[in-house]
């Protein structure tokens, strides 16, 4: 539950809870901030309104969270039983699997093994960290012409 203090219903207080988190809470959460009438809504909120607001986006966020954390597992997932696909199809190792996974992309510079990692939805992640490693020794770079 969000508690920023526990004093009444005041003026002071309700400047508190927007000025010091809604709307920086509501930017997390949607991506962008309240505006027009979003934003006059929530003014138009008492303290314990507004508490009852953000403690619905806490549950919310939370299930985002979770949501994308199982994203993630299930890119990595992927990503893994891609590498064993090709490892199984006759590629032998990992190495080898990489650079069969890698033979139709262009690299240029190691920005562009970040963004394949990214795309696959896991360069945020611990895996996905250590791919980019992986790939930067395996993949063969073009120079830009």
């Amino acid at each position: 539950m969000n508690r920023i203090n526990s004093e009444a219903n005041t003026a002071e207080r309700n400047t508190e809870l927007h000025d010091m988190c809604f709307s920086d809470y509501f930017k997390d959460l949607n991506g962008f901030r309240p505006r027009g009438s979003t934003w006059d809504y929530y003014l138009g909120l008492s303290a314990e309104a507004l508490e009852k607001s953000l403690d619905q986006m806490d549950a919310e966020m939370e299930a985002q969270i979770k949501e994308s954390k199982l994203q993630k597992e299930e890119d990595v997932a992927a990503m893994k039983a891609e590498i064993a696909k090709a490892i199984a199809l006759g590629a032998g190792d990992e190495t080898t699997a990489l650079r069969w996974i890698t033979e139709g992309e262009d690299f240029y510079s190691g920005q562009c093994v970040e963004h394949f990692v990214w795309d696959r939805g896991i360069l945020f992640t611990d895996y996905g960290r250590e791919l980019v490693e992986k790939l930067l020794d395996v993949v063969t770079f073009k120079e830009y012409a």
